[in-house]
């Protein structure tokens, strides 16, 4: 009997890279999802594989687009990190003199372009920059309040 993470993969494979670089940006970005999930912070798991799924998919259908005559591929970046800036921009409030919501916001950016990364397959630089994302949410918070003028 065939397990199901082996069909899911045997259906990547059968889609070839186009699959695999959906499902390893649904994967990056579920893992910061993840670790927003259990910090109890806004745009978790969810959230963080919508943006990066959608903004992945975006930049591999602009590479097809111009494959097929005139285009500009950046176009459509410079497109997903608006419109992706602008969703970030709807998590940032204001409460009494407090700013609240910028790292959720900056979480949803990056998201954006991590998806664009792993849409356009520069595996490289979607992992490093999916494990700065991990290292920053994870370690800085801990650090943040030890550095003069940081959060307590």
């Amino acid at each position: 009997m065939e397990t199901w993470l082996a069909s899911v993969w045997a259906r990547v494979v059968a889609f070839g890279e186009p699959a695999l670089r959906l499902l390893l940006a649904m994967v990056a970005s579920g893992l910061v999802g993840w670790e927003r999930e259990i910090g109890g912070h806004p745009a978790g798991f969810r959230t963080t594989m919508m943006v990066a799924l959608g903004a992945a998919t975006l930049t591999m259908l602009s590479q097809d687009i111009v494959a097929g005559g005139p285009g500009d591929p950046t176009r459509v970046i410079a497109g997903v990190a608006q419109g992706i800036g602008f969703l970030g921009a709807g998590a940032i409030f204001r409460d009494e003199n407090k700013v609240k919501g910028m790292t959720t916001a900056a979480t949803i950016w990056v998201m954006g372009g991590l998806g664009v990364a792993w849409g356009l397959g520069e595996y490289g630089v979607a992992t490093l920059a999916t494990l700065a994302v991990l290292v920053v949410l994870r370690t800085m918070r801990r650090l943040e309040p030890r550095l003069p003028g940081g959060k307590r």
